[in-house]
């Protein structure tokens, strides 16, 4: 999906973006950076976002809005011919760092004369002094459940 302000002639575009530059002058409005940019017409200021885009389009998309914060911050006031934005594709890898409850099911084997069916204190002590390794051979295991705690980008590449 492309903006569509792709379909504008430079010497149009070059027209609304001196009616941008002048619809924003003296507004609270940070255009540092696109995601103060992209939050302020998304979310923040949908009054200011109509006065920018209702002009030219009904409606608008991130594309849309990626491309005029491009156009803002790569063009003087007096510009005709515009230098535009290029589309492109990227693979963004995240890791996720989360917390799982796994139930793992390990089966030990140990001798004894007394019948230790029912005695899991002396199990713990058996185990406890050596003489019992609960990790024998895991036969089972099950994912009961999953807190996500926190997750982060690592690498963002050009396609």
């Amino acid at each position: 999906m492309a903006s569509f302000f792709e379909k504008i002639p430079d010497n149009k575009l070059s027209q609304y973006l001196k009616y941008v530059r002048k619809t924003l002058n003296g507004k609270q409005f940070d255009y540092e950076d696109i995601s103060s940019f992209d939050y302020t017409l998304h979310t923040h200021n949908e009054k200011l976002a109509n006065q920018l885009f209702k002009p030219i389009m009904s409606s608008w998309s991130r594309y849309d809005v990626e491309y005029l914060f491009y156009l803002y911050t790569h063009n003087d006031e007096d510009s005709e011919t515009m230098n535009r934005p290029q589309l492109k594709n990227y693979s963004i890898d995240y890791k996720e760092v989360l917390r799982k409850t796994v139930y793992e099911f390990w089966e030990s084997r140990v001798d004894s004369y007394y019948d230790i069916t029912n005695d899991y204190s002396y199990i713990y002590d058996l185990q406890s002094n050596g003489s019992v390794d609960f990790y024998g051979e895991l036969y089972d295991t099950q994912e009961r459940d999953t807190d996500y705690s926190d997750g982060e980008i690592e690498d963002v590449n050009e396609i």
